[in-house]
């Protein structure tokens, strides 16, 4: 086994044993199995296209990253999240603004790992426009603009 794989194998084993334990007891279990069928896709195709993808290191991080902070936000629901109502207290805010970092986040740790399709896929040279092709259709960013 290379390094690269040892890496994936150990990544898939946090975001399982983090899975798990998100879970056990969430606060709306109803909410958790509807956010959490479009996890379990999103995971089963990279686990089937695992060979013929080839990602890069970094964007198995930024992967694992988005399943695991996917997988804390489905257990506590977005609105009732620890961190950001900890956040509402000490900042003041008018509401939890968890599910607007978190959807944010969702964007950066997606962004290198479908660049990477882009360029593997579309036959677009590495540059910056390969940057701006993977999110400026998205509405989330003309939503910014």
């Amino acid at each position: 086994m290379n390094q690269s794989n040892k890496l994936v194998v150990a990544l898939i084993a946090i975001c399982a044993a983090i899975w798990i334990v998100a879970a056990i007891r969430p606060l709306d279990r109803q909410a958790w199995m509807l956010e959490n069928i479009l996890l379990v896709i999103f995971a089963g195709g990279l686990a089937l296209s695992y060979r013929r993808l080839q990602f890069s290191n970094a964007s198995w991080v930024l992967l694992a990253g988005f399943v695991i902070l996917h997988a804390i936000g489905a257990h506590y629901t977005y609105e009732k999240m620890p961190l950001g109502i900890w956040a509402k207290d000490f900042f003041h805010l008018s509401r939890n603004h968890y599910d607007r970092f978190a959807h944010g986040a969702f964007g950066f740790l997606l962004a290198y790992p479908i660049r990477e399709l882009i360029l593997r896929f579309s036959g677009i040279r590495r540059g910056t426009w390969s940057f701006d092709i993977t999110g400026s259709d998205h509405p989330r960013c003309q939503r910014l603009l």
